[in-house]
């Protein structure tokens, strides 16, 4: 990574891959904002994990980003807390278990909002 990326970066979510991309990220360098919907006890406990391990900024922002005003305030927090922003990891998602080979166990609206919550609030925050 350049010295610019090590200053700055951003992973997505308290929890999960999430927080391996967010740990990963401190490791080469970068300093990480965290985001988080439904922990904040979660998002703070890998937060100070990161700081002790690698000696760098973590931050956490609370937002749904299935909501675009959400997902701007993220973006901004992030950008207010760490200095700039240089990548952003998207993985927050929403998603229903069901059989395997049952394609009909979702509404079409539930597709919609599995589809939409993974692609479009975080391009559009962005805009």
């Amino acid at each position: 990574m350049s010295d610019m990326q090590k200053e700055r970066g951003r992973s997505a979510s308290e929890g999960g891959l999430g927080a391996l991309l967010a740990e990963k990220f401190a490791s080469e360098g970068c300093n990480v904002a965290i985001n988080y919907n439904a922990s904040e006890e979660r998002a703070k406990e890998v937060a100070e994990k990161i700081q002790k391990a690698y000696n760098c900024k973590a931050i956490i922002v609370k937002g749904d980003q299935g909501i675009l005003a959400d997902c701007e305030n993220t973006v901004q927090k992030s950008i207010d807390g760490l200095g700039g922003l240089d990548i952003i990891v998207s993985n927050a998602g929403w998603t229903k278990f069901t059989d395997f080979g049952d394609l009909d166990a979702l509404s079409e609206e539930e597709w919609d909002k599995v589809c939409d919550g993974r692609t479009s609030e975080e391009c559009d925050a962005l805009i």
